[in-house]
């Protein structure tokens, strides 16, 4: 993900956001996640990796749920994980201290899968 993508329609807050309280996107133009290994359990995955963020890493293991599949021009798996990190184990340590700003932060990844046409 392009760091410097953040919009929450507030073009402050996204400044702020982009600077080095937070991302310090102008040095950490990206937000990455990469696998590891990936292993299937039951109709899921568990998927570990590192996820890289602010100039920091990370290893993170992602419960995945698989959450349909299908047939519409092609076939199609979609995917779906919830986790928390804490922030500050990225270097984004603003309003922490003080409370203004919680330490974790939840994230939602939804993934389409779709195969590809011969």
């Amino acid at each position: 993900i392009e760091t410097a993508s953040v919009n929450t329609k507030n073009q402050k807050r996204d400044d702020h956001l982009k600077n080095a309280d937070f991302f310090n996107a102008k040095e950490n133009p990206e937000i990455a996640f990469t696998s590891t290994k990936i292993a299937k359990k039951g109709d899921g995955l568990e998927v570990t990796g590192d996820l890289a963020m602010a100039g920091k890493k990370r290893a993170v293991t992602l419960h995945v749920e698989k959450v349909g599949e299908g047939e519409m021009y092609g076939k199609r798996l979609g995917y779906s994980t919830t986790f928390t990190i804490k922030r500050s184990e990225f270097g984004m340590n603003y309003g922490i201290d003080k409370n203004a700003h919680g330490d974790e932060v939840t994230l939602m990844i939804d993934l389409e899968l779709v195969q590809p046409k011969k």
